[in-house]
């Protein structure tokens, strides 16, 4: 029954324009325009009619043309039979002068196993021109897959209907397929020469050999695809093939029909080479049902906003209907509505409520159907949660700003080392150590000032050379001035050691020097750089790269402190003018303590820590240790100055002038005191008998310039 349908066919294309300069291929450019979208509303409209039980009376044709050589074999079946039937129509019955063809069970039977051994054909027809079969005015067996019999297969003969196949004016297949047999001439066909043995009773076999003109898959057409409404009631297309008479004139034609009710309409994008290329390396290739006529026609909203940004994906085994696919979020973007079960849009809905923005009706479309954005810097996302550690927090601030704060007092302690340069107590301690120390303590803490936004290449490059030189001006200078004390007080003779400021800085300098050194080859060799890392919230942030080069400067920094530990020890019993020595001792013990800790600690949390705790922790390593260092070496060294400055006014000027000098006197005669105590134990002794003399006469000097004051005071 289908093939009889097929007459409307091209008759239904007097809507659709059958004219060829009209016609356009699917595989063309020019299909993904409206021409596509007209023909899958038509799609839409055979659908929603059958959905609705309206039925339909007249076959529906699509203006458009599939990539046909994907059903080549099944159109092969058409082609070899009709090449059977040509070569065996002029073979004669010896019964009769008929063709051993005009057997009515013979062509039932054939058009039965076209279709019974092909699964995706879904009819089979032999049509002959009128009176060339028989006496029969029409004859054309079919077979079909009858649906209302559970798809057995149903054979009948549509020339015994009421319906003339081959005069009707809307039946132009036929017209077509004879046209194009007729206008080719003899020479244009292939020719063959056949070579047969014929054995008679006798048992004499004979040659013989016969000339015919060979049917070929191009001398056949396919039919655009059309909707059947009276036979199978599904979308198909169909291949004819010309049988040939022995005068090598049109006899017949042998058609199969293919059904694309399995077949998928594929209106997601084309995917592109690379993702092609991937697909094929996989193996995740097209499916046969895929048809990709087509492609590019879905209603996913494009990116014109940052709030939409939709990816097409086909949804297989659907069949020949419009809107089999989703439209899902593509990466970097959610569905709007967290708590769906489904995420994703139907392409159906889209479809309906795109053909109602076009009919200006009420719809969704045109505000609705789009995904959002997810939190900056999130790959992937299923809500607005951000995915990113926001490192900008009010602890963050709050120890910058205390960081800050240290470094204008260590500007201020630098301005107050200067101005007090010839200062004895300060001048005792060696001021230019001093402007050194402040000067690496606020390297270091500048370091916290690189450190606070997020990272980059630059300032993890930075942040090393800051931390450790800054470390190495620090605790080297106190090593240093640590290691005179014990050269010092190890002397054996009487004669002074001339270890001075200068001396001290070119040995500061190869310190400095080395710590260079190694920052250069560790920055050309590996240099850090940027790598995410994920808190235990699951929480992505960057952070700069650690490698052997970070872990050996930090083994560095222990010998430094190391060194500075046994110095410290060395000269625990040594007195001091202003207990610089212990001073420095505790704050290198300080260090090694704060500086072990820490680094243990980051070991512990650095994976599943926040980038502000592991801020936190630097914070507390480099302000405990430098600030520690500075309060240390400053405080006692500002006290002593603040009650030298307030017992001096409370004299007159000149006896200040007189107590400074003795005073300062004083001062360098304990300093020489405690430099010469260190030889041995007898020169101890002398020195402090020594200066009890001297103290003595300081004193009765003293009580003879201020007679007055002891008269004013017995009187």
């Amino acid at each position: 029954m289908t093939l009889w349908q097929v007459c409307f066919v091209f008759a239904a294309l007097s809507k659709h324009s059958w004219d060829s300069k009209k016609f356009i291929n699917a595989t063309g450019e020019n299909l993904r325009g409206n021409l596509l979208e007209r023909e899958l509303q038509y799609v839409a409209q055979i659908h929603d009619k059958l959905q609705d039980a309206v039925g339909c009376n007249d076959v529906a044709v699509l203006n458009v043309a599939f990539d046909s050589e994907r059903w080549k074999n099944e159109s092969l079946i058409a082609v070899k039979v009709a090449n059977l039937l040509t070569s065996l129509w002029s073979v004669k019955s010896s019964a009769s002068a008929e063709s051993v063809v005009e057997n009515d069970i013979l062509l039932f039977q054939m058009v039965r196993y076209n279709v019974r051994f092909s699964p995706s054909v879904f009819g089979s027809a032999v049509c002959f021109a009128p009176n060339l079969y028989k006496d029969y005015e029409r004859f054309c067996p079919y077979a079909f897959r009858d649906k209302k019999l559970n798809g057995s297969i149903h054979v009948t003969d549509l020339g015994q209907t009421d319906y003339d196949y081959t005069t009707s004016p809307n039946a132009i297949w036929w017209p077509a397929i004879t046209q194009k047999t007729r206008k080719k001439r003899s020479t244009d066909w292939m020719k063959v020469t056949d070579f047969y043995s014929v054995g008679s009773a006798n048992g004499i076999f004979e040659n013989e050999t016969r000339n015919r003109l060979l049917v070929t898959y191009e001398d056949g057409l396919w039919t655009r695809p059309y909707f059947d409404c009276f036979g199978g009631k599904e979308w198909m297309i169909t291949y004819l093939a010309p049988v040939l008479n022995e005068t090598n004139e049109f006899l017949a034609l042998v058609s199969v029909d293919i059904s694309l009710e399995d077949i998928d309409i594929d209106q997601c994008d084309a995917p592109d080479s690379a993702e092609q290329q991937s697909s094929e390396e996989t193996g995740d290739q097209a499916k046969p049902n895929h048809l990709s006529t087509f492609m590019g026609t879905h209603r996913c909203k494009k990116s014109t906003k940052a709030t939409i940004f939709l990816q097409c994906v086909p949804v297989p085994f659907q069949g020949f209907k419009r809107g089999t696919y989703r439209c899902t979020c593509k990466r970097g973007y959610y569905f709007p509505d967290p708590t769906a079960t489904r995420k994703y849009f139907p392409g159906q809905i889209l479809e309906e409520e795109y053909d109602k923005m076009l009919r200006g009706e009420s719809n969704l479309y045109e505000h609705h159907f789009g995904c959002l954005a997810c939190n900056e810097g999130c790959e992937e996302c299923v809500d607005g949660s951000a995915c990113v550690y926001d490192v900008y927090t009010k602890l963050r601030y709050s120890l910058l700003v205390i960081n800050c704060l240290f470094v204008v007092i260590s500007l201020a302690l630098a301005a107050l080392v200067f101005k007090l340069w010839q200062n004895k107590i300060f001048k005792a301690s060696c001021p230019r150590f001093l402007e050194v120390i402040i000067c690496g303590a606020i390297m270091m803490y500048v370091k916290l000032i690189v450190s606070f936004p997020k990272p980059s290449e630059v300032r993890c490059i930075l942040s090393p050379w800051l931390h450790h030189l800054g470390f190495a001006l620090v605790y080297g200078s106190l090593a240093l001035k640590t290691w005179r004390v014990v050269l010092i007080f190890r002397v054996r003779s009487a004669r002074k050691l001339a270890i001075t400021d200068s001396v001290l800085l070119r040995r500061l300098a190869v310190i400095v020097l080395l710590y260079t050194s190694y920052l250069t080859v560790w920055m050309v060799i590996q240099p850090p750089s940027i790598e995410s890392s994920i808190t235990a919230d699951k929480l992505k942030y960057d952070r700069c790269s650690t490698s052997s080069f970070s872990h050996m400067i930090l083994a560095a920094d222990f010998v430094v402190l190391a060194w500075g530990m046994w110095l410290s020890f060395k000269v625990r019993k040594v007195p001091q003018v202003y207990n610089e020595s212990k001073f420095i001792g505790y704050a290198i013990y300080n260090a090694t303590f704060i500086i072990c800790f820490i680094n243990v600690l980051s070991v512990v949390l650095s994976s599943g820590s926040s980038p502000n705790v592991m801020y936190a922790m630097d914070f507390i390593n480099i302000n405990i240790s430098a600030s520690v260092t500075l309060m240390l070496l400053f405080s006692h060294k500002i006290f002593l100055a603040l009650a030298l400055r307030s017992n001096n006014q409370r004299t007159s000027p000149q006896e200040n002038k007189l107590s400074v000098r003795s005073r300062g006197e004083t001062f360098a005669k304990e300093l020489d005191t405690t430099i010469l105590g260190g030889e041995n134990d007898e020169l101890k002794r002398e020195v402090r008998r020594l200066a009890s003399k001297v103290a003595l006469l300081q004193s009765q000097l003293m009580t003879e310039r201020n007679r007055h004051v002891t008269k004013i005071g017995s009187s």
